[in-house]
Parts: C-alpha cells; sequence; structure tokens
C-alpha cells in the first residue's frame, strides 16, 4: 500500500524561529508581555495565564530585530520541559 501522504520538510513550508531566554532580573512590572513554556501551556489549554511576565519595550525591540518576534496567526511550540505544545498567537 502507498502512503498517500505528502511529506515535507517544515523549514520548506513554513518560518522558524526561535527566541532569546530571558533573566528573571530582565522582567520589568509592565510593558511587552513574555511567554514562556509555562504560558505557552496555559493558553493552550485556554487558561488565563497564571503569572504575568513582562519585558521592557527597548528589550523587546532588539530581541525583535536579532530574532523576530511572533505575530498574529503564529504558532509558538514549547521547547523546554514540556515539548511541543502548541499556541497560535
Amino acid at each position: 500500500m502507498e502512503n498517500s501522504w505528502n511529506t515535507y520538510n517544515l523549514n520548506g513550508i513554513a518560518d522558524i524561529g526561535s527566541s532569546k531566554r530571558i533573566k528573571m532580573a530582565d522582567y520589568v512590572p509592565q510593558g511587552v508581555p513574555f511567554y514562556r513554556s509555562k504560558e505557552i501551556i496555559e493558553k493552550n489549554k485556554g487558561n488565563e495565564i497564571s503569572t504575568e511576565l513582562f519585558i521592557t519595550e527597548e528589550q523587546f525591540d532588539s530581541i525583535e530585530a536579532k530574532f523576530g518576534a511572533p505575530k498574529e496567526l503564529d504558532i509558538l511550540l514549547t521547547s523546554v520541559g514540556t515539548l511541543g505544545v502548541p499556541y497560535q498567537v
């Protein structure tokens, strides 16, 4: 029986990026929300974020320039702890 599914390399059909890890000392009381695996898992389950974390606008701009930033309809995947949990922005 022949496989009826097409096979693709993910990087051939999607733009793949990665974020920068943020140190606890870099979080600020308000600013741009930053999601770690924990927050992505909460969003995936339809839950509210239990611990909101923020970075400064300047730090966000720096990260966006170097690594890109999630846009509407992008898919975030966890890559630490529980792997591969998705959340669509």
